[in-house]
């Protein structure tokens, strides 16, 4: 066996793990795409995300109500500003 056979088969077979490897990657990364979707969107079929649900609407209630006081925050202190001069 040559130099030049064992090197084209190395390539081939690094290419052909390379490929693999690319395909396992998809694989997982559109199965854990997947999970999210579920967990956010709430399957039918299993009644055990309700919990998750009320926790996301929870989450970002509570982000609406840090921006609001923000808000209110800042336009007092724009009033005070405002006042002094």
């Amino acid at each position: 066996m040559s130099l030049k056979n064992t090197s084209c088969e190395l390539h081939t077979a690094l290419r052909e793990l390379s490929i693999l490897s690319r395909r396992d990657y998809e694989e997982g990364r559109e199965e854990a795409r997947r999970e999210m979707q579920e967990r956010e969107l709430g399957s039918s079929g299993s009644g055990g995300n309700g919990g998750f649900t009320v926790a996301v609407i929870v989450k970002y209630v509570a982000i609406v109500v840090i921006v609001i006081i923000i808000a209110y925050v800042v336009l007092r202190v724009l009033e005070g500003v405002q006042g002094a001069l």
